[in-house]
C-alpha cells in the first residue's frame, strides 16, 4: 500500500463525522442559551415575589401603626429595640417617607426616613429581614432582590417619569450615597420581563415604571429600547413600583 493511500485513510474527518460534530455543538449552544434564559426568568420570578412580600409587609405596618415605616413618629416608644444603638429613630409623622421630593435618580441614603423605613419594618418583626444588619448594603440595611440589586423606598410628589405621586419602591443595582449613574441599574432584559410579569409591559404606565441611566439607554419614546443581546445585559434600567395610597 502506498504512503499516499495510508495518509488518506487516517487524515481529517469524514462528512458524517463533521455533521455529527456540528450538530453536537449546536445542541450544546442551544442548551446554554436555554439555561441562561431560565436563569433570567427565575430571577425575575424571584424578584416579583420579593417585591410582593415587601409591599404586603408595608401595608401590614401601616394598618397596625397607622403610619408609613420610616415616618412613624412613635417608633422609639412602640418598636422593640428602636434605639440609637440599632440606628432606629422616630419619623416626623407628616405622612411621607423622606424629607422632600427627590428626582428619581437622586441618592436616598442621606435621608433618615428612607433609611429608617427598613429598620422600622425589621424591628416591628413584620419583615425582620428588611434590615437584618447595621452596616449599609443590599441584604443588610436594605432588602436584596434576585435581579442583582435591591430596594429603596421614598415619597415623590411628582414622579418625573409619568407625573404620578406617592410612595415608590426603587429597584436599582447600586446602593450608594451618590446619585445613580451609568451601570448602576438593572439589566434591561430583566426589567422588561418583570414589567410584563407584574404590570403592563410598558415603562411609563401602570404601577411599574422605568427610567434610564444614562438617558434613553433603557427607555426611549415610551418603550423599552430594543437592542442586541449585549446591550440587553447593560445595567441601565431603574425601576419604580408605586405603593398603595390608602
Amino acid at each position: 500500500m502506498s504512503a499516499r493511500r495510508v495518509l488518506s485513510n487516517h487524515s481529517g474527518f469524514s462528512l458524517v463525522e463533521l455533521a455529527i460534530s456540528v450538530t453536537a455543538v449546536g445542541v450544546l449552544l442551544s442548551l446554554v442559551v436555554i439555561g441562561a434564559r431560565m436563569m433570567v426568568n427565575a430571577k425575575v420570578a424571584g424578584t416579583a415575589s420579593q417585591v410582593r412580600e415587601i409591599s404586603i409587609a408595608i401595608d401590614e405596618f401601616r394598618q397596625q401603626y397607622r403610619a408609613w415605616p420610616g415616618d412613624f413618629s412613635r417608633a422609639r416608644s412602640v418598636l422593640n429595640n428602636c434605639t440609637a444603638a440599632f440606628l432606629c429613630s422616630n419619623g416626623n409623622g407628616n405622612g411621607a417617607i423622606g424629607g422632600g421630593s427627590p428626582d428619581w435618580g437622586d441618592e436616598l441614603l442621606s435621608d433618615a426616613e428612607t433609611l429608617g423605613a427598613w429598620r422600622h419594618l425589621s424591628l416591628s418583626e413584620i419583615a425582620p429581614r428588611a434590615a437584618a444588619r447595621l452596616e449599609t448594603g443590599w441584604g443588610r440595611s436594605h432588602p436584596v432582590i434576585d435581579m442583582n440589586g435591591g430596594l429603596e423606598i421614598f415619597f415623590d410628589g411628582n414622579h418625573a417619569l409619568n407625573g404620578s405621586y406617592g410612595h415608590f419602591l426603587r429597584l436599582s443595582g447600586r446602593l450608594s450615597a451618590t446619585d445613580l449613574a451609568a451601570s448602576d441599574g438593572i439589566d434591561r432584559r430583566s426589567m422588561q420581563l418583570l414589567d410584563v410579569k407584574i404590570d403592563d409591559g410598558l415603562p411609563l404606565t401602570g404601577k411599574l415604571t422605568a427610567g434610564s441611566v444614562p438617558a434613553n439607554s433603557c427607555v426611549n419614546g415610551g418603550n423599552y429600547v430594543a437592542a442586541g443581546a449585549a446591550s440587553l445585559n447593560s445595567r441601565d434600567c431603574v425601576g419604580f413600583i408605586q405603593l398603595q395610597k390608602f
